[in-house]
């Protein structure tokens, strides 16, 4: 069984912090990553573009797809 890990998190947040606190974070970020490589549950990890970039789809209960250019609610009807 696979299972994927999502994170989500305020992409403007990174803007406020100095290098080292990213260099912090992303050295916490690399100890995790060869955790689970060493533990042989490793599958992949690419990163993803910025949710600017984003195409979000939403299944209707009548199984019709909403689909959205960027990370925002649909507010026009189709």
């Amino acid at each position: 069984m696979k299972y994927m890990l999502a994170l989500f998190g305020d992409e403007s947040r990174w803007a406020e912090r100095t290098p080292e606190q990213v260099q912090a974070s992303m050295k916490q970020w690399d100890a995790f990553t060869h955790e689970v490589i060493d533990a042989g549950v490793h599958v992949g990890g690419e990163g993803l573009q910025p949710s600017a970039t984003a195409t979000t789809i939403r299944i209707q209960e009548s199984g019709e797809p909403i689909v959205s250019d960027g990370p925002f609610a649909e507010t026009k009807s189709s």
